[in-house]
């Protein structure tokens, strides 16, 4: 029985900017963004490849081994504060087409389009709702698409907060971060962005979707009271999980903890505040 012949796909001869335009046509864009990062798992050399290709490099605002994600509609897996999303690359190569059956073929076409689509296809610019992991979706939002942010209605902000301060309570109940293999060999579990940093763009996020009332004149003759601001239109939802025995007093003690910022820099509007501990 003669073997099928296998002829290549003819969406993918296509340049990658008319197979954009062809999903844009395709892809109802959705009023829903997640922001935050994926962990790339495959052979090394793949990796390498889909970190360094095309004369691209690795993004050093995430975690080695990561690749940040804006993706339209809402994904729980982006969001997990202990256990990160994957992005499985294929183990094969798209050019060997004697050692390629049919089926591998078509699942390595729909792995490099739902790539593309995740990769380059734009973000709604109007988003009703803003889901972002703490603290690399804020970052790659602040860092990237800040427009994105005077645009939307409610801003989720779901992670995890270590404070920088050693404490050996906290640290005996903390799961330990995996150690993670650098391109050059170097094994690495440290994070990548400092808290100064961080804080820093939380009060950005702040004082955009919430900003101060405007002084008035001391000096005019026709002083009066100021005019309460109208309440903000936006809501904005923390969800934040801090580790540890000592992690209450965390909470409210800690300069840098995403709970202390966000009630120093809502100046008005209402506050609705919720503790789960565990035990």
């Amino acid at each position: 029985m003669p073997a099928a012949s296998i002829e290549p796909c003819q969406l993918l001869s296509l340049p990658t900017e008319l197979r954009l335009e062809i999903y844009s046509c395709l892809v109802h864009s959705s009023d829903i963004i997640t922001i935050g990062t994926a962990e790339l798992h495959g052979p090394h050399h793949e990796i390498i490849y889909r970190q360094y290709a095309s004369g691209k490099s690795p993004s050093k605002d995430v975690p080695p081994g990561h690749e940040p994600l804006i993706l339209n509609g809402y994904n729980a897996n982006l969001l997990h504060p202990t256990r990160p999303a994957k992005i499985h690359l294929p183990r094969c190569n798209q050019d060997e087409d004697a050692t390629i059956s049919p089926t591998t073929r078509l699942r390595l076409v729909c792995r490099q389009t739902a790539r593309e689509l995740a990769q380059h296809f734009p973000p709604n610019p109007h988003p009703a709702h803003l889901f972002l992991s703490y603290p690399y979706g804020l970052h790659i939002l602040h860092s990237q698409h800040p427009s994105l942010l005077s645009q939307a209605r409610t801003i989720h902000l779901t992670g995890i907060y270590t404070p920088s301060d050693f404490s050996p309570a906290r640290a005996a109940t903390c799961p330990s971060p995996p150690h993670q293999r650098t391109l050059n060999g170097d094994s690495s579990s440290s994070s990548v962005l400092e808290p100064s940093d961080i804080a820093a763009e939380l009060s950005h996020l702040l004082t955009t979707i919430f900003p101060p009332p405007t002084p008035t004149d001391t000096n005019s003759s026709h002083h009066e009271d100021p005019t309460p601001p109208p309440l903000p239109t936006t809501t904005l939802h923390l969800r934040i999980h801090y580790p540890g025995a000592d992690s209450y007093s965390t909470i409210w003690g800690d300069e840098a903890s995403p709970i202390v910022l966000a009630l120093r820099g809502i100046p008005y509007g209402e506050i609705k505040l919720e503790i789960w501990r565990e035990g």
